[in-house]
């Protein structure tokens, strides 16, 4: 990486919280930490600092990947998923309630690449019942366009986001990419062109879509709009054997719109990479179910 984007981003997450690194004791201390900063408390600034690196420091030694990818590892995000049960029985308004109280909440706000500089808001709820992942995506930016009604078809080219989960034995991910109307597109995969295998019919029927948009396709719409989308992914379409509730997994999220007049590429966990790729496991995130 250059330095000077490592100098960029170590400015912005200087003050971020590491709440999932930490013990509840830790909270109230890191808290006084952040608050000191921003007030000039040097003292303060320094244990917040000091903190962000010894967490980083326990992330290496500690986790599998990181040992073998450090460099990976010092911008690896990780989030805590709260169990709700229930929530693959729910209708779309109980589920919207349910994620509003109870689910994990996210910025996909990373802009990886300069000559893509446009960033919507884009916040992820995430929460797991016995059987599902739950995913609600809420957007709000400039253009809006839903060319697609067919799954697996193009849907990274319209206003989309996408989720991509690693396999559970290490041979491959999984990507999940779905437009605005919840036009869905699925498969496993070794690499962005290399091993693919499209889910069928069948496997798109156990996903749970919701979308607060109509299943019709648009050409693309000028101004600013809103919209939010739901996918639930059973455990099983992930690689898990029936009845197997995984307590931790690794994967990335992201927001696109390839063919829209203002493309952009934005994502949870940074790519530090010199040109747009989503399909790349070594940046992945962690993610831990309760």
């Amino acid at each position: 990486m250059k330095k000077s984007a490592l100098g960029n981003l170590h400015k912005k997450r200087k003050h971020e919280s590491l709440r999932f690194d930490c013990k509840p004791r830790h909270l109230e201390y890191l808290h006084l930490a952040k608050v000191g900063s921003n007030a000039g408390n040097a003292r303060a600034d320094c244990f917040f600092v000091f903190w962000q690196r010894f967490t980083t420091f326990v992330r290496i030694i500690r986790h599998p990947v990181a040992r073998s990818n450090p460099i990976t590892t010092i911008f690896m995000k990780s989030i805590n998923v709260p169990r709700i049960d229930g929530l693959s029985r729910m209708s779309f308004d109980e589920l919207n309630i349910a994620m509003e109280r109870g689910a994990k909440r996210q910025a996909i706000d990373v802009v990886n690449w300069s000559e893509y500089p446009y960033c919507p808001i884009v916040s992820l709820d995430v929460a797991a019942d016995e059987t599902h992942i739950f995913l609600r995506y809420f957007v709000r930016g400039e253009g809006i366009k839903a060319a697609f009604t067919e799954d697996n078809d193009a849907v990274w080219q319209d206003s989309c986001v996408e989720a991509f989960f690693a396999a559970p034995d290490g041979n491959g991910y999984f990507n999940f990419e779905m437009n605005c109307i919840a036009t869905l597109l699925a498969a496993k995969r070794k690499g962005r062109s290399e091993g693919v295998e499209h889910f069928p019919a069948e496997k798109m029927a156990q996903t749970i879509r919701f979308s607060t948009l109509p299943h019709e396709a648009f050409d693309e719409r000028e101004g600013i709009h809103e919209w939010s989308v739901v996918l639930g992914i059973p455990f099983t379409l992930l690689g898990y054997a029936e009845g197997v509730r995984p307590t931790k997994m690794r994967a990335n999220f992201y927001k696109c719109a390839d063919e829209t007049r203002i493309p952009h590429y934005v994502s949870w966990n940074p790519i530090e990479i010199t040109t747009p790729d989503f399909h790349r496991p070594d940046f992945f995130g962690e993610l831990c179910l309760e």
